[in-house]
């Protein structure tokens, strides 16, 4: 990948051996017999290695020339101490700028002493630009520094203007109000032309009045500061101006107020702003000390411009945008803009800022303000295509060096080629081209560069031809209701009963966000149905499909980007359609958490099966992106997840890819990684409050650690999509001191419970991805009268002195899934033993039998000729408790017996020591997975767990006669 600096444009030949063109000579003469004139200057310029780069500078610009003629002395100023030869340190030129004008009480010397400041420091950048001796990223950065030096000394000596007879602005509680200055665009991307102008927008904090003599209320305060930096950089005077100011990026533009309060600023972004104006936003930069800059950024210009997901409707309002800009052009005769123009800067500025717009919500790492990293970004991503990136930051490279030597002739703001032979020579001689003849087609070279790319990018060939020629007509109509034989269409189309589809059309119009839909989501909304229903034709089961299609385009309706990413975005648009297809449940998760529908981007999601190394790598990029974002974005990355896998477990589940046990393991897989990235996250979070725990034994201080223990059909890999998770906390206590060992100590015990309720928390809380889990913690020792959390010690000693049979049932099937290795080992070894020597073998059978009673008895009660799969006789429940008495009866025996928390390897071991036959062994796991295949299923279909009697009957009494058989019942 490119390296985003030290980048210099290819010429014809060396700059430094380039000759002067005949055409620059004379005028550059002149200006060096004006400064041989200046007695301090015509030493220096006797120095042949001094007089060749000055004569280069004043033959590229002009500017210079009269600059360096009017005031010799800003040439001196540069000759001394080096400062040509170097490039800047931090903060000198704030610096600079404070020595230049210390002095100036009065606004007319201030005004002149700053436009002589930037004009000095104009020219040292000129003329390291020119001569070869800073990068191009060197020269936009400084020029971008020195109007931020400029912007402040123009705020300070304002504000002290102002608070000077009106005193400074407080608030009700005698805080400062604060003001913010905001630069857009180039400035704000610290990417500023050699003449541009510079676009600010002022935000203050809080209301308030001013405490001086004449006091006077915080808005008006920040007004006058505000009117009179402009006036101090704007006004043209004898000594030309600083810098052109523009303020009409601000809210309402120029009928907007000129300071707008933060709490104004956000309502209007999020209710009134237009769709450019995320695109303005993506470089906006607080550029004065304040302590609102933070808050601004965070809460208000982020989210402003980076949706949280995916965000297609960038496209469309970008492609008005281009069309606006390509109309003006032509009518304006731009075809020498290498801006505005084809190919020119504006389309890579384009290509860059939309897919951070599309993609910067869902990663962060593309929210970046310089345009030459972010097309590194993307290309190093993948989110541009190979080569794409480093052509375009070329080509990019090439057009600012051009643009900024042509604004440097003359401190002029253009992008427009000269048509003139002195300023074609002139501005070849600039770029290192011997004639204009070479610099024309190494322009145009990189324009045709841009130009193919932005078609590309912009105007995806695949979505075009569907943009422009719109909807099938019919279709449309059908959906607007202005089909007289609407029957006629449908059916043509091959759906049979028509009056199904529009019936579901009809319910999209009567809902109330339908209702509310602005016009952009109307228009939207009206391209993207007809072409639903014609995708849903498709489909085997055409009305159906369709029906659920646009309950999800009726949750989604409100969210006008998806319903842009869905139209222009043809692939993913058929996999809604197809998903809706598969079963009511995918349709029902995506009206339930919309976020679902950016998976449908990846084409892989009706095709590939995924594995759990996969899984995690996922998830821990989702939080390697949140990194430095707060909590409640790094928990809902974790949410994210959860939802995106298990929804893309379901739609390969019901395509038919998936078997059942893979489905499990997966399911299991995704609580798991869930489970290990949220106690991590707690952890941290807690640790970073209190310390960490740990205890001392000998002297010697130790760790503590703690660990997760699922139980049931986590523990045994048999997770379904709507399972609950069975958790139990352990931790190991020894020794002494047992607190954790930051400034604020707490017991290990306390902080354990704290980690284990935070925990659930995170799992079960409801965020607007939905909520992951249900957690039930009862099976802890003593159930809900018991400590949330256990030492190790205290969980041995329960299980061995006063667990009841059924709690030895249910350690069966426990399994440590997170936290400290050597806990999770120690818990192992604990069950293992518990398992193998604590068994109450005397009343083990009665103990079995009674439990399983208990449970008919709490059985819920399903109509006559049903059959309840989970817990009628002869049903799962039957199986699991064979298997758990047989297992307990015999562990003491045969210890791998326990090794396995799951039924299906249970029974395997059962057999391979023949405690049962292998012919029941086999009858039994065939029977346990063809229930939960059923059950698996009738979930998928939101169907209640119970069949016709006669579908299982077989399978219910050879289960009923092995109970039987093994418990004697």
């Amino acid at each position: 990948m490119f390296a985003a600096s030290d980048y210099q444009p290819p010429t014809d030949v060396n700059a430094d051996k380039l000759p002067v063109p005949d055409l620059l000579r004379e005028s550059a003469d002149k200006t060096l017999a004006v400064l041989r004139e200046d007695e301090a200057l015509a030493p220096r310029l006797e120095q042949s290695e001094l007089l060749a780069p000055l004569t280069r500078v004043l033959a590229c610009s002009p500017f210079a020339a009269r600059s360096f003629s009017r005031r010799p002395g800003i040439l001196d100023h540069l000759l001394s101490g080096d400062r040509i030869g170097r490039p800047l340190e931090a903060g000198e030129l704030g610096r600079l700028a404070g020595e230049a004008l210390v002095e100036c009480r009065q606004e007319s010397s201030f005004m002149r002493e700053l436009r002589w400041f930037r004009h000095r420091e104009m020219c040292r950048i000129l003329w390291r630009d020119v001569n070869g001796l800073g990068s191009l990223e060197e020269s936009l950065e400084e020029l971008s520094e020195l109007a931020e030096a400029c912007i402040l000394a123009a705020l300070e000596f304002a504000r002290a203007n102002v608070a000077e007879r009106h005193g400074l602005p407080l608030t009700a509680e005698d805080g400062p109000s604060e003001m913010a200055v905001i630069g857009m665009g180039k400035l704000g991307g610290g990417e500023l032309n050699f003449s541009s102008d510079i676009d600010l927008i002022f935000v203050y904090s809080e209301d308030g009045r001013t405490n001086g003599s004449v006091p006077i209320d915080a808005l008006r305060f920040h007004t006058l500061v505000c009117q009179q930096l402009i006036r101090a950089l704007n006004q043209r005077t004898v000594d030309s101006f600083a810098y052109r100011v523009d303020t009409r990026l601000r809210p309402f533009g120029n009928s907007g107020p000129l300071v707008i309060k933060t709490s104004s600023l956000e309502s209007y972004l999020a209710r009134s702003a237009r769709d450019w104006e995320r695109y303005a936003w993506v470089k906006a930069r607080v550029i004065n000390p304040c302590g609102m800059s933070e808050a601004l950024y965070e809460e208000i210009m982020r989210p402003f411009v980076y949706r949280r997901y995916l965000d297609y409707s960038v496209f469309e309002s970008l492609r008005d945008m281009k069309g606006k800009i390509e109309r003006e052009a032509l009518r304006k005769d731009k075809a020498n803009d290498i801006k505005l123009g084809r190919g020119g800067i504006r389309e890579i500025e384009f290509i860059t800022q939309s897919m951070q717009l599309v993609r910067g919500g869902a990663n962060p790492d593309l929210r970046g303000r310089s345009l030459r990293g972010m097309l590194a970004r993307l290309g190093e991503r993948g989110f541009l295509g190979p080569g794409t990136s480093g052509e375009l930051d070329r080509s990019y490279c090439f057009l600012r060096q051009l643009e900024n030597r042509l604004q440097g002739m003359d401190d002029r703001q253009t992008q427009e080629l000269p048509d003139d032979d002195e300023g074609r020579a002139r501005l070849a001689y600039a770029m290192g081209h011997s004639d204009w003849e070479s610099l024309a087609e190494k322009t145009d070279s990189h324009r045709e560069t841009v130009a193919r790319h932005f078609s590309t990018i912009v105007f995806r060939p695949d979505d075009l031809p569907e943009a422009e020629s719109g909807p099938p007509g019919d279709l449309a109509a059908v959906w607007t209701g202005d089909a007289e034989n609407a029957d006629e269409v449908l059916k043509a189309y091959g759906f049979a009963d028509p009056q199904v589809a529009l019936d579901s059309m009809q319910t999209v119009h009567q809902a109330s966000d339908y209702a509310r839909l602005d016009q952009t989501g109307r228009k939207r909304l009206d391209m993207l149905i007809p072409r639903l229903i014609e995708a849903a034709a498709k489909e085997p089961e055409p009305g159906l499909t369709l029906a659920r299609t646009l309950k999800v385009i009726a949750a989604i309706a409100r969210r006008s980007a998806y319903l842009a990413l869905l139209y222009e975005n043809g692939p993913a648009r058929d996999r809604l359609v197809h998903v809706c297809g598969l079963g009511e449940t995918l349709a029902k998760q995506l009206c339930t958490v919309p976020a679902l529908v950016d998976e449908l981007l990846d084409a892989r999601i009706t095709q590939q099966v995924m594995d759990l190394e996969q899984l995690e790598e996922e998830l821990d990029f989702r939080l390697v992106r949140t990194a430095n974002e707060s909590e409640e974005l790094r928990l809902a990355a974790i949410s994210e997840f959860k939802q995106a896998a298990a929804f893309r477990v379901g739609v390969l589940d019901l395509a038919g890819g998936l078997p059942l046990m893979r489905v499990s393991d997966l399911l299991t897989g995704i609580a798991e990684l869930v489970i290990d990235r949220s106690l991590e996250h707690v952890w941290e979070e807690l640790a970073e409050q209190h310390g960490s725990p740990g205890y001392t034994v000998d002297g010697e201080r130790k760790p503590a650690g703690f660990a997760v223990i699922a139980y049931g059909k986590l523990a045994g890999l048999e997770m379904g999509y709507g399972s609950d998770l069975d958790l139990v906390f352990v931790y190991d206590a020894q020794g002494e001191d047992q607190v954790t060992d930051g400034l604020t100590s707490i017991a290990n015990s306390d902080f354990f419970f704290r980690v284990a309720r935070r925990v659930i928390s995170v799992l079960t809380t409801r965020s607007i991805t939905g909520r992951m889990y249900e957690v039930d913690t009862r099976l802890r020792p003593s159930g809900r009268s018991g400590m949330l959390v256990s030492s190790l010690q205290a969980l041995d000693k329960y299980q061995r002195e006063s667990a009841w049979t059924w709690e030895h049932q249910a350690l069966l099937r426990s399994r440590a899934i997170a936290g400290a290795a050597h806990v999770r080992e120690a818990f192992e070894e604990l069950r293992v033993s518990v398992l193998r020597e604590s068994v109450r073998h005397e009343d083990l059978r009665d103990q079995v039998i009674e439990m399983r009673r208990r449970m008919l008895g709490e059985a819920p009660v399903v109509g006559k000729g049903r059959f309840d799969i989970k817990h009628a006789r002869g049903g799962l429940q039957d199986i699991e408790f064979i298997v758990q008495y047989l297992v307990l009866n015999h562990a003491h025996e045969h210890p791998d017996l326990v090794a396995w928390p799951d039924n299906v390897r249970q029974l395997e071991a059962l057999a391979r020591h023949e405690v049962l036959p292998r012919e029941d062994a086999d009858v039994l796991t065939r029977c346990y997975l063809e229930y939960r295949e059923i059950l698996h299923h009738r979930a998928l279909a939101e169907r209640p767990p119970h069949t016709p009697a006669g579908e299982v009957a077989e399978r219910a009494e050879t289960v009923s006669g092995l109970w039987r058989r093994y418990l004697g019942e």
